[in-house]
């Protein structure tokens, strides 16, 4: 099963599950260190609850117009990058194809685990899944970030 690996071992991205078995879904995770996935297609998968120690976010958003569905995106993207950072575990993103929904999200984690632009992150996203986040208002939103302030102690 193909992931794109977006950050080596902290966060891979991929189209939707849901044409695979309980038993691949629950391999492919293991296999690559898997605990976390945040999954922005409109329904949600079924097996994930049903997987031992998989988090599991249901966020969906529509492959179009970004709008009000973005402030949903931020607190989780700030989540599972505390979470990659602070555990040995994986995460993986994915939509119906794994191009535009999941390569946002990713976008959004990598610029919170690097500190780094938006436009940096989309960079880093696309060389990791080419022709990521070809959605022209994804792209443009992500382009109008910048790297996120550090929180002072």
């Amino acid at each position: 099963m193909k992931l794109h690996t977006i950050l080596p071992g902290r966060l891979y991205q991929r189209g939707h599950l849901r044409d695979k078995t309980f038993l691949q879904k629950e391999a492919v995770l293991r296999h690559n260190n898997i605990n976390y996935v945040v999954d922005l297609w409109s329904v949600p998968d079924p097996d994930m609850s049903k997987l031992n120690g998989i988090k599991y976010w249901h966020v969906p958003i529509p492959d179009g117009i970004l709008c009000a569905p973005v402030l949903t995106l931020e607190p989780v993207a700030r989540e599972v990058a505390a979470l990659i950072l602070n555990s040995p575990r994986a995460a993986l993103t994915v939509c119906h194809a794994g191009r535009n929904r999941s390569g946002l999200m990713s976008a959004l984690i990598v610029r919170q685990v690097l500190g780094i632009s938006g436009e940096r992150a989309m960079t880093i996203v696309r060389e990791g899944r080419p022709e990521a986040i070809a959605n022209p208002h994804f792209a443009a939103y992500l382009e109008g970030l910048l790297a996120p302030r550090k929180e002072k102690p």
